[in-house]
């Protein structure tokens, strides 16, 4: 993750910036957006965000989805958007090998959501001011799930409920005070504890054998203060 370069693209969470984007994409730059970026494969879930699509249309509440990336499932997340009726509002963008334009497309979104396991993708969101989704079982998420403090930088749903995953985008999206306050919290939480110098440094106080306080390194306290 290139820390450097996603810090210099900040500005592209911007409302004005976010809005010049979604009018390269849509023809409705009004209606929320979902971006994820990574993988199209089996361990992310993605059908669930499809499903969840179809959900919330069916609420009078529908979302636009840009997926930056490819994958293996790629055809049949499809065939599932085409059979739900929603094709027209998700963009399989394919890869992008710009680490630029990948920033500009994945910061047009409201929220990024990953319905698995999470990983670098969070980081990615996180590191140009985007809240990040994903599930709550623990059991199975990878260690960038910490970064997900609930109402703070990100938001979590029921492991494997698409229905949970529509209400909780919903109640995101109602809230736009809200996810301006989430944008900096993202940039709090990176500049941080999820960064070259903060982690290098975790790193080898293990090495030299230097003691730390557990509770300074837990990325929820930073909210706590």
């Amino acid at each position: 993750l290139d820390h450097e370069l996603h810090t210099s693209m900040r500005h592209c969470s911007l409302p004005e910036a976010k809005r010049e984007q979604r009018k390269a994409l849509f023809d409705d730059e009004t209606i929320p957006v979902v971006t994820y970026i990574g993988r199209l494969s089996r361990d992310k879930s993605l059908e669930l965000l499809v499903d969840a699509m179809a959900i919330s249309r069916d609420h009078g509440m529908p979302f636009k989805v840009v997926l930056i990336g490819e994958g293996p499932l790629k055809k049949s997340l499809k065939q599932r958007a085409e059979d739900a009726g929603v094709i027209n509002d998700l963009i399989f963008y394919g890869y992008c090998e710009d680490e630029e334009t990948a920033c500009r497309l994945l910061a047009c979104g409201d929220v990024c959501v990953v319905p698995g396991e999470v990983g670098l993708t969070g980081m990615h969101a996180m590191g140009v001011g985007v809240p990040v989704v994903s599930h709550d079982n623990l059991n199975v998420q990878k260690p960038e799930f910490e970064a997900i403090v609930q109402g703070k930088t990100g938001a979590t749903f029921k492991y494997g409920d698409a229905a949970d995953l529509a209400k909780t985008l919903q109640m995101l999206f109602s809230d736009k005070e809200a996810l301006s306050a989430m944008r900096e919290n993202c940039f709090k939480i990176m500049d941080t504890f999820f960064n070259p110098d903060y982690q290098s440094d975790v790193i080898c106080n293990v090495v030299d054998g230097v003691p730390n306080r557990c509770s300074e390194h837990v990325p929820a306290v930073l909210f706590d203060r």
